[in-house]
């Protein structure tokens, strides 16, 4: 996958000048904000507790944080099921 990335961005860059090392292929070849983008720095945001900037930042991330809560507490369940009782 990385193979072929690093190829499509080889081809734009010859093709059409546009370095897509770094940014999003989204954003480049759809010109709209990609859903993803900016994740990281909500969390970091989240992290400082600027929800408000979070959420300026991608509204997504809320969502993202319900669902990863939600699944790790699931994986632990399952977990603590599947764990022998030791007496």
């Amino acid at each position: 996958m990385v193979i072929v990335y690093e190829l499509l961005a080889l081809a734009a860059y010859l093709l059409s000048g546009y370095d897509l090392l770094i940014p999003c292929l989204y954003k480049v070849f759809l010109h709209t904000e990609c859903p993803g983008c900016g994740l990281t720095n909500a969390f970091i945001k989240i992290l400082s507790l600027d929800f408000l900037g979070a959420f300026y930042t991608n509204p997504l991330v809320f969502l993202v944080l319900i669902l990863g809560t939600y699944i790790f507490i699931k994986a632990y369940q399952r977990f603590l099921l599947t764990q022998p009782f030791s007496t």
